[in-house]
């Protein structure tokens, strides 16, 4: 599965509202049994950057992606 887009609103940010959109997918994506979700994000856009690593995302070198390996 892929993760399109994701955004919120500059005055819901800061309060977790990534998070759970970002969980509520990797859970659709694992009910669904995929294989893996996929996103990715600006270079410079930190914040998306730190949320993906501490969900469990891996940087796909060379791809400029983030995936996470659902198990199967």
């Amino acid at each position: 599965m892929r993760v399109e887009a994701l955004y919120s609103s500059s005055k819901h940010r800061k309060r977790g509202v990534g998070r759970t959109l970002l969980q509520h997918a990797i859970d659709l994506a694992a009910s669904r049994k995929a294989a893996r979700l996929q996103l990715e994000t600006d270079e410079n856009n930190a914040p998306a950057r730190a949320l993906y690593n501490q969900l469990g995302f891996t940087l796909i070198q060379g791809k400029e992606v983030y995936m996470s390996f659902l198990p199967l």
